[in-house]
């Protein structure tokens, strides 16, 4: 799916998506694509796939801190930030929480400093 997705033109991903899982007869009416994005979201942000560690305290997602050779490289991110955006743009909510930073950095709000 995400090598997929990474050949796509970026034009296509502003087309309303419809899913349907093989082997399955399922009309997709939200439902069958919510289940898309709640399984590949799922496995993407799994601690063992590397990307991203789970804080039990503030129970958030944040990258995680491991050394450069264990990197994933910046297309892998480039692939979650699409597909986050492939879910926002086509109305689906997903199980995942990152911590206020987060979103000030995508957004360039950062606090000023003193």
């Amino acid at each position: 799916t995400v090598a997929r997705l990474a050949q796509i033109d970026p034009q296509e991903l502003k087309k309303p998506l419809r899913v349907k899982f093989q082997n399955e007869d399922g009309l997709d009416a939200g439902g069958v694509k919510k289940e898309f994005f709640q399984l590949l979201s799922a496995e993407l942000f799994v601690p063992q796939y590397g990307m991203f560690g789970k804080y039990q305290e503030t129970n958030t997602l944040w990258f995680r801190n491991l050394p450069a050779s264990m990197q994933p490289d910046e297309t892998e991110f480039s692939m979650v930030g699409k597909l986050i955006g492939l879910a926002i743009y086509n109305s689906t909510l997903l199980d995942v929480s990152f911590p206020l930073i987060f979103y000030r950095i995508l957004l360039d709000k950062m606090p000023a400093k003193p």
